[in-house]
């Protein structure tokens, strides 16, 4: 192995704690005990539970896999045929799916002799090759073929291992043996562990051609030890004593050359190949109990354990770690700075040094002479300086001193062209520092701002620029030469809005040596010719979305500007750098920091070897870009279960997707989903489309399933797709499902319909022809009324068609137009409005509302499907009664409905949005025998044409989107409410060309407002 660089290893020993998810028993409905974990193809995790059987995670949802008499189940694995196998006490077998697709336990039991029947608990699984092996302390059994095989010993066995296709094992009073050609071979040397008990085998490193691997041994009392083939080697670790005292029981070799080892009492240690101790995690870090019974490495590296009070997953070995209370580390991070190569980091709770880990996990201990707030650090020489609540105070020769006692201090800064000076902004202005010798000579404070100063920066003229939180900018310009210039003579100028800042806050940074500054507008910098504030060149245009506040800008030696982005807009919280892109300029390179969205950052720190460390208001992140991968492992969407009415399983989500064919009125549908990416799972979104309902993919949404409602007859296809965490999308998965039409629209039916006719017509022939010596006037007589039942079913025939064409554009539950009725006839209301616009200037537009029940799922999951229908069919009635007679109310799909007004103005759309709400929060909803609930709805609405009379600048299917992403907003905005988004009139004036259909986009560019519940509507 080569030797790790010292840089590389200081660095790793400064690793904070991983990213820890953990789930209780209340999360999968099982016990605590977890006894073994693996993970199959599909990438679903298996959990051997001590009460409950296997239990199955799929990202999402847990579910239960039960086995006979509730057995514990002790061992799992995947074989080469990707089923898994199940070991418990008394009992062996694997998994399958039955007939609709669940997950079932099928026992191999029934087929042992009954000699073979005396063994308890199944502790190990090993699949080598096409075989199977179960091993209990009494019989080991193998799997070939579809036939169990099985061996017992006079001695018992203690535990087994499979390291690179081989299966060893201990004997007890005997030692190690190795299980060859159904024998039990002596492992030279093994008589060592006859009185020993091993815990762990594993693969030192790797074959070389037909040389045995090495194997790692792990026992309690003689430590670690590595077996050539012939002797016993120690390999002492940084860990050796907690193995003995927190008695070893599980490892596991991990990627990257790492050892992963549990105990009963002492929770995970991981090692690296020199036996370097780089983690250990417990109670006290994090784990739910000290004792780990399994563990177990998935495909993406994270390392999940088995617990005696859960399950947990680490994410081992990613760029991300993170410190705070657990580590040592309280408060919101303000402040990061290196000095001496120790970290220091102020926080609002003090001044915090960073010990880096040798042996242990690296952890901050506090100074304790800088009580309290901790806002600025800064690097001076051979000190370290910290402005606190209680004042300005040097570090040198680790040794605390107050500099300057407390007026406010909240930013330091060293000036470039009078390096013995340093600013010190503060709260009641600005002053000054300057080195003398071993101490500091204070100079008196400058003309107060009235406003705090928070952060500072010099340009290349020596001029100080200081940003504020309220709408000042102030410089400070030195009379005569910048260096040793009194502070006292500077002149000090204000800039605001009517400079070209923005409102709001104002921050200012150095970036290529130069103030630039963060505003609600943008990066700005001062142009100095024109007196105003212009946006930075290729800082613009960063984000898709819109644009986003940019703060805590870090400049590192690469030239990469690390900042946090926020945007209030899209309630959007991110980190990331804006990096070099080419011929393009600039871009914002976010992805990977992407686990820590959601909260506040407010320092940065780069490291000379790349490392960044991210304060935020709840940690401090140390991102390792050394250890990060450039393409993620590529995943699978997956469908999970398919239920109908009545919760009918269709599709239990195991084995190969089915083409699903249901009878007419079996088109309410529930379709639930998951992708097995398990970093960070709170970040992973879904979109589905169903073809032949929907007309493209949905938004992305957290949640893990879809309901739909009277799915029309015809073929479908069900797709579903994810996106992780990282932003890296999942592939698909499709699932048909084909509807089968009522009895009197099957071509059978159409067939009996032609046969009756021509059945009437050869009567009537034949008849005539049996007639033909009657009197002439009664074959006149006959001949006029059989014509007459002919016109009479040709009259029911065309009855019938345009009953069925009525059905097509009807939704069956609520009575309301359906989508299709609105494709077929939204063509007439547009060429309406649109000649009226031409015509005459337009006197009233299109207005199309989106409405959602609020929490729907819920009503289903309470009250079961056929409430959920109920109150669907009275929420229909409701949208029809408050419409008029021109409007159109509509079953968009599932719980959405569409209403198109004939109104007016915007004034009118909020009016009717008001009403819509309003009516539905005071509507008792009955749901049978006796029952009745209370529902809230949101509404979102957009009008047609959108730019006044200009409609081809947007369609009536973006105005429609338009709608929809209003109602989101303003379920976002605490549901039981309505947004809508009217187009400016300026604005609408000074835009060409079309748009996308985001509101986003038209509300950032001011191409559009917003209205809202509460909004008044005087003026429209």
């Amino acid at each position: 192995m080569a030797a790790v660089p010292a840089a590389r290893a200081s660095a790793a020993a400064e690793a904070g704690l991983p990213y820890l998810q953990s789930f209780a028993p209340s999360d999968y409905g099982g016990g605590g005990q977890n006894w073994a974990i693996t993970q199959d193809p599909r990438g679903l995790i298996y959990v051997g539970n001590g009460d409950d059987g296997v239990m199955e995670f799929d990202g999402i949802r847990w579910r239960r896999i039960a086995l006979p008499k509730r057995t514990i189940v002790r061992s799992l694995a995947v074989g080469s045929d990707g089923r898994v196998y199940v070991g418990a006490q008394g009992e062996f077998g694997v998994l399958a799916p039955d007939a609709a697709g669940e997950m079932r336990y099928e026992s191999l039991v029934p087929g042992l002799g009954v000699d073979e029947r005396g063994f308890a608990d199944v502790w190990r699984i090993h699949p080598v090759r096409d075989d199977i092996y179960f091993f209990s302390p009494q019989i080991l059994f193998r799997l070939r073929e579809g036939r169990v095989e099985s061996w017992q010993s006079a001695t018992p066995f203690h535990l087994s291992f499979e390291v690179d296709g081989r299966i060893l094992l201990r004997k007890a009073g005997e030692g190690l043996v190795e299980f060859v050609d159904g024998a039990f071979q002596p492992l030279p040397g093994g008589e060592r562990f006859a009185e020993e008990r091993v815990y762990a085998m594993l693969p030192w490193n790797a074959p070389s051609g037909a040389q045995k691997a090495q194997l790692l041994i792990g026992t309690r009392t003689q430590g670690w030890l590595r077996f050539d083939g012939r002797d016993y080697h120690p390999w002492p670790t940084q860990a050796d004593a907690a193995m003995t005292r927190d008695l070893l029981y599980v490892a596991e070799r991990l990627a990257a050359d790492r050892f992963a080892f549990g105990t009963l009492q002492g929770g995970l240690t991981l090692l690296d190949h020199s036996g370097a101790q780089q983690l250990r995690l417990d109670s006290s870090t994090g784990l739910a109990d000290d004792s780990v019974f399994a563990m177990h490495q998935d495909r993406e590296a994270g390392l999940w354990l088995g617990t005696g009070q859960g399950v947990a997953r680490i994410s081992q070995n990613r760029p991300l770690s993170r410190f705070d209370a657990r580590s040592g580390l309280i408060g919101a991070v303000l402040a990061i700075e290196r000095h001496q190569g120790a970290l220091y980091v102020g926080t609002t709770r003090g001044l915090f040094r960073l010990e880096a880990g040798a042996g242990s996990n690296a952890r901050f201990v506090r100074e304790p002479e800088v009580p309290g707030l901790v806002w600025s650090l800064l690097r001076f020489d051979d000190a370290l300086l910290a402005v606190s609540l209680t004042g300005v105070f040097e570090l040198r020769d680790g040794r605390l001193r107050r500099i300057l006692d407390n007026d406010g201090s909240m930013s330091l800064l060293r000036s470039r062209v009078d390096p013995a000076r340093v600013f010190v902004g503060s709260s009641g202005g600005l002053r000054a520092m300057r080195r003398v010798g071993t101490g500091w000579v204070v100079e008196p404070l400058h003309e107060p701002t009235g406003a705090g100063l928070y952060t500072l920066a010099e340009d290349a003229l020596g001029r100080l620029w200081m940003g504020t939180r309220g709408e000042n900018v102030y410089r400070a310009t030195f009379q005569g030469p910048a260096s040793g210039a009194p502070l006292a003579d500077a002149v000090l100028e204000r800039f605001s809005v009517e400079h070209g800042l923005a409102e709001g806050m104002t921050d200012v940074y150095l970036v290529d040596g130069r103030p630039v500054f963060a505003t609600d507008a943008g990066i700005l910098e001062f142009d100095e010719a024109a007196g105003r504030f212009a946006p930075v060149e290729g800082l613009q245009g960063l984000f898709p979305d819109g644009p986003r506040r940019l703060g805590a800008l870090h400049q590192d030696h690469h030239g990469r500007i690390w900042a946090f982005s926020e945007s209030d807009s899209l309630g959007t919280r991110e980190v990331g750098a804006v990096v070099p892109a080419g011929k393009d300029g600039l871009r914002w390179d976010g992805a990977r920091l992407l686990p820590i969205a959601g909260a506040a950052y407010l320092a940065f720190q780069v490291d000379d070897d790349g490392v960044v460390w991210i304060g935020g208001e709840d940690a401090l992140h140390r991102y390792d870009p050394a250890l990060d991968v450039a393409d993620p492992l590529p995943f699978r969407a997956l469908v999970r279960r398919v239920t109908g009415r009545d919760e009918r399983v269709l599709y239990g989500g195991a084995g190969p997707l089915p083409q699903l064919e249901l009878e007419a009125g079996e088109g309410s549908l529930r379709f639930e989903f998951a992708a097995p990416s398990y970093d960070m799972l709170d970040g992973n979104r879904y979109q589905v489309w169903l073809e032949g309902v929907d007309t493209t993919w949905s938004t992305w949404r957290a949640e893990g399933y879809r309901d739909y409602t009277k799915i029309p007859p015809g073929t479908h296809r069900f797709r579903v797709r994810a996106r992780n965490v990282y932003g890296a999308r999942s592939q698909e998965a499709v699932l048909e499902l084909r509807i089968l039409p009522p009895w009197y629209m099957t071509w059978k039916a159409y067939l009996a319909w032609l046969l009756l006719g021509v059945l009437a017509l050869w009567a009537g022939l034949r008849w005539h022809a049996s007639g033909l010596l009657r009197r002439n006037e009664e074959l006149e007589a006959l001949v006029a009324r059989r014509t007459e039942e002919l016109s009479g079913a040709n009259r029911a025939l065309e009855s019938a068609n345009r009953a069925l064409a009525e059905q097509s554009v009807t939704d069956p539950l609520t009575g309301l137009k359906n989508r299709r009725h609105v494709v077929q006839n939204i063509a007439t209301d547009i060429a309406l409005v649109d000649r009226a616009f031409r015509d005459s200037g337009g006197a009233a537009m299109l207005l199309f509302f989106m409405v959602d029940i609020d929490d729907f799922k819920s009503i289903n999951d309470r009250f079961g499907h056929d409430a959920g229908d109920a109150i669907l069919a009275q929420f229909g009635a409701l949208l029809r009664r408050i419409s008029r007679r021109a409007d159109t109310p509509v079953r968009w799909g599932g719980e959405e409905f569409l209403l198109i007004s004939h109104s007016g103005s915007a004034r009118d759309g909020a009016l009717l949005a008001e009403r819509i709400r309003a009516e539905v929060a005071d509507t008792d909803f009955e749901l049978g025998d006796g029952r009745s609930i209370r529902c809230t709805c949101s509404v979102g609405f957009a009008g047609y044409p959108f730019f006044g009379g200009q409609p081809e600048r947007v369609n009536w299917e973006q105005v429609v989107a338009i709608a929809d992403q209003c109602m989101y907003l303003a379920k976002r905005r605490g549901r039981n409410a309505w947004a809508g988004a009217v187009a400016d009139t300026e604005a609408a004036a000074a835009r060409t060309g079309g748009i996308d259909g985001s509101l986003e986009h038209l509300l950032a560019d001011g191409g559009a407002r917003l209205l809202t519940s509460g909004t008044p509507t005087a003026g429209g």
